[in-house]
Formats: C-alpha cells, structure tokens, sequence
C-alpha cells in the first residue's frame, strides 16, 4: 500500500488562471512563466503558507502579466487513429489584441476530409475564434496561418481548447499552455 500526501487546498477565489503545479516547479519558476512574480502569487494564494513547499498536482491561481508569449504543441486527435498529424501554436498578447501564429506540422492532406484547407480554432465556452491556414508552398503537410484577434479573455487560459479542423486532426487544452 502507498501513502500519498494529503494535497493543500485550491485559492478559495482566483480572479487570475488556475495553474496545476508540475513536477520540478517552484514559484520563481512559475512566476516567470506568466510573467509575474512570486509576491503575486503569494498574495493571490493565501493557502500557501510556506513559499519554499509546493506540491506537483497543487492547484493555484496566479496572475498573469502583459505583454505574454504562449506557446504549445498540438498532438494528433486520439480518436483518429489513422491520422498522423501534429502543429505548433504561438500567441502573444499585446495590449487590447492577440497575435495567433499557428504552425501545421505533418497534417495531411485536407481533401481526405473534404475540405480544402485547414483552420486553427481558439473556443472557450460558447466563443470561437477561426484563424485560416495556408499550406507552405514545396513543403507538403505543413500549413500555418497568421491573425491578430482581439484580446483572449482569462476564461480561454481556464477552459479552453485549441484544435485544427477538419477533424480535429490535432488540438491541445488551453490550460496546457506554456507562457513567458
């Protein structure tokens, strides 16, 4: 029989992005990740009592600066196992708007699902968010597209999704996110 620790409790409030603390993080760490720092998350975790312990699964909030960087690797869809596809996402937030840079890598042809080309879509609750790709001419299976699209609200980084259609072939959880 193992024995595992009683995890500390979630933020009773998070008026930032809930974060899942990894294996290897400590504060210093995340608080660069969201461009922040660790007094922040102090004051916006009061259930951390000590800012040296902090447990891989635990659940906090944290704030999350401007300007922000955001990247994240698509993985194929895995209810198509016939698929072999996979992509890139980048966002930065500049002010009031976001710039999506999306990157298709080993996608194949869109025609097998009957459509022509392929679509990044950001959605979170009942909003999406549609950024077109454009297959890079001589290279095959590699698409990207380029948008600014207004300011992604705190609930996509919470609860939201990013997929490539038709399909999806490939996707990703928001919260997966890794920022700078």
């Amino acid at each position: 029989m193992s024995y595992r620790a009683p995890q500390p409790p979630s933020p009773p409030v998070c008026t930032g992005r809930l974060y899942q603390v990894r294996p290897g993080d400590n504060l210093y760490l995340i608080s660069r990740r969201f461009n922040t720092t660790v007094q922040d998350i102090l004051n916006m975790n009061p259930q951390i009592t000590n800012p040296n312990l902090i447990y891989a699964g635990q659940v906090i909030c944290v704030t999350l600066g401007i300007p922000r960087t955001c990247s994240l690797a698509l993985r194929r869809n895995p209810e198509n196992t016939t698929v072999n596809a996979g992509g890139v996402v980048w966002l930065n937030n500049v002010g009031n708007q976001t710039l999506v840079f999306a990157a298709g890598i080993y996608l194949p042809d869109p025609a097998r699902f009957g459509a022509e080309d392929y679509t990044v879509t950001l959605a979170w609750g009942r909003t999406t968010f549609d950024v077109p790709m454009t297959q890079v001419n001589g290279i095959p299976g590699l698409w990207v597209g380029r948008t600014q699209a207004p300011a992604l609200p705190q609930e996509f980084y919470n609860i939201g999704a990013i997929d490539i259609f038709p399909g999806p072939v490939a996707g990703a959880q928001a919260r997966e996110l890794n920022c700078i």
